[in-house]
């Protein structure tokens, strides 16, 4: 499922795209980042 709020993140975000996506859906996170390892990792605190 993506919100409203996902799109705003992944715009306003694009340097951490990876991360923020990370939260929401890891498989977009690795079709964005093109890095399906860091995708599918934790996010850093």
């Amino acid at each position: 499922m993506v919100n409203r709020g996902d799109r705003k993140i992944l715009a306003q975000n694009t340097k951490n795209t990876k991360y923020k996506v990370n939260l929401i859906n890891p498989e977009k996170a690795a079709a964005l980042t093109g890095d399906k390892a860091t995708a599918t990792a934790e996010t850093p605190q």
